[in-house]
């Protein structure tokens, strides 16, 4: 009898460590999922960071890029502005001179 007591003693012993190497399995995988939800969390926020940055630097140089081109583009309206005046003074002398020669 005493045999049977001590059986029934040592299973109640493996059953309680089975359930405290399952609790303490249920409660590293429970922190192992939290540990990767939270590293995951902090890749998708490098990222955004990482993200942003590359939009500010683009924008910056689109920005660049565009007042380069209205400086170019100034520069020829006013180049053009000048021919087209010169050109309306010869042809104006032009005409004077024809209109002197002919009269």
């Amino acid at each position: 009898m005493e045999e049977l007591e001590y059986i029934k003693r040592i299973e109640k012993d493996a059953v309680k460590a089975i359930e405290r190497a399952r609790e303490e399995a249920e409660k590293k995988i429970k922190e192992e999922r939290l540990r990767k939800r939270e590293r995951i969390e902090a890749e998708v926020e490098k990222a955004n960071r990482e993200m942003e940055q590359k939009i500010l630097k683009v924008r910056k140089d689109a920005e660049k890029e565009a007042e380069r081109i209205l400086r170019r583009a100034k520069r020829e309206v006013i180049r053009i502005r000048k021919n087209a005046m010169k050109n309306m003074e010869d042809a104006i002398k032009f005409t004077i001179e024809e209109l002197i020669n002919n009269a």
